[in-house]
């Protein structure tokens, strides 16, 4: 597939006839055969540009996953269904402690076991999305038996987020080495 359709050049189309005139004759049948090749032209290139996008659609570089935890900040280790930093302020963390076990239940060791240094993590409180959090993930997690501790670098934040508040942890993770 080339990196840029081809298109053939748009020659000017063949003068209508007027209307009214009795006989359209060849005038009509060189317009349309005018548009017919138009249209096939740009039927080509519209296949084209189709098969790009769907070629980079296909192309998947990060793939995105979030979950349901309530922030507290205390210290670490986080107990059920939470998610603490080593800090009280999240915006100043250099560690993240999750509770495998998330706000619903569901186990996220799995998504944990995918996180590397060229993920993203972002914490937004659930109920306004602008006071968030944002980090790059320094290294593969380190796991406890209930919980993963992560290594993060701040990326920026906008405003705190409060203790006990249900956050949305939502995870970037590079998925060029995941063979999907």
């Amino acid at each position: 597939m080339s990196d840029t359709p081809t298109v053939t050049p748009m020659a000017e189309m063949p003068t209508l006839p007027q209307v009214g005139q009795l006989d359209w004759g060849p005038d009509v049948n060189d317009c349309l055969v005018w548009l017919y090749e138009q249209m096939a032209a740009n039927n080509s290139m519209i296949t084209e540009l189709q098969a790009q996008v769907l070629e980079l659609q296909l192309r998947k570089d990060y793939v995105y996953d979030s979950a349901l935890w309530i922030y507290h900040n205390g210290a670490p280790p986080s107990p059920d269904q939470q998610v603490r930093a080593n800090t009280s302020t999240i915006a100043q963390a250099t560690l993240l402690d999750f509770r495998l076990i998330d706000f619903d239940g569901m186990s996220r060791k799995p998504l944990f076991n995918h996180l590397s240094p060229t993920s993203i993590i972002r914490i937004c409180d659930w109920d306004d999305p602008n006071r968030y959090a944002r980090f790059r993930v320094l290294s593969a997690p380190v796991f406890t038996a209930t919980n993963a501790e992560v290594g993060v670098q701040l990326l920026d934040a906008n405003s705190t987020i409060a203790s006990n508040a249900q956050v949305d942890a939502g995870f970037f993770i590079d998925a060029r080495g995941l063979g999907i």
